[in-house]
């Protein structure tokens, strides 16, 4: 419900300093806001029909117009003001709160216990320029020195195929290998560059297998390559022997 009051304004006539007093009608309203409109000299007011009153005092440049609104939009309104309000309150908070620097000197590590490595002996070949490490249940291993043949892809004999290629084999054998009771060797083919890429090219093949040796290393004069299906006898240890290969245990140099 609005209530009618009454705004004194006094102002001084500037001709004959004489203090004048006016009262114009106020309307108070719960529930207002207010809107600046210029005028230039004399006050109006609009009439008591309207349901807005203008307050125009003499020689002031503005004067407040009081409108009526629904109390129920204010709130949303007010409401909205003050969420961004505070929002911005908290973005512009964090963003010039300073970072918390721990001070190394004070804090406290806890000590990293180091990996040891397995524990492994190596078999140093210094005539190819390898090194190949092996597990501890293998000391006292021995080292068997054979020999690989390629054959020629084109040429054949009355006797079969014909040997085109041999070079080095190298086996090393684990120390409970018996002829009763074999276990799986290790078993290292050693080719030179031009033998090596002479196979890759089909000119000479290993074995009754359609498939070539695997490299596991070289150096710039030697490949070192593990034989196809050299495991295809299911030996006891064949499954630890292809965990240690699978280990990269071969070391050019």
């Amino acid at each position: 419900m609005d209530h009618r009051d009454t705004f004194h304004h006094r102002t001084i006539d500037s001709g004959s300093e004489k203090l004048l007093d006016r009262t114009i009608p106020f309307v108070s309203s719960s529930a207002f806001h207010f809107v600046l409109h210029p005028i230039d000299k004399q006050a109006r007011r609009v009439p008591e029909s309207s349901n807005t009153v203008l307050l125009m005092p003499v020689n002031l440049r503005y004067a407040i117009i009081v409108h009526y609104m629904n109390s129920k939009n204010l709130n949303y309104i007010f409401g909205i003001i003050i969420l961004a309000l505070v929002g911005f309150g908290v973005y512009f908070y964090t963003k010039g709160k300073p970072e918390h620097v721990t001070n190394n000197e004070n804090a406290t590590t806890t000590p990293q216990t180091p990996v040891t490595p397995t524990p492994k002996i190596e078999y140093k070949n210094s005539q190819y320029g390898f090194t190949f490490g092996l597990p501890l249940s293998w000391k006292g291993y021995s080292i068997i020195e054979d020999e690989w043949e390629g054959y020629s892809l084109q040429t054949q004999s009355a006797e079969g195929q014909v040997i085109t290629e041999h070079g080095p084999l190298i086996i090393i054998r684990h120390p409970d290998w018996e002829y009763k009771a074999p276990r799986q060797d290790i078993p290292i083919m050693i080719f030179t560059i031009k033998q090596w890429n002479d196979m890759q090219a089909e000119k000479f093949h290993i074995g009754a297998a359609p498939i070539n040796p695997s490299e596991i290393g070289r150096n710039t004069k030697y490949v070192f390559a593990i034989p196809a299906r050299y495991n295809f006898s299911y030996l006891t240890g064949y499954e630890e022997v292809d965990k240690i290969l699978q280990g990269k245990p071969l070391k050019p140099f």
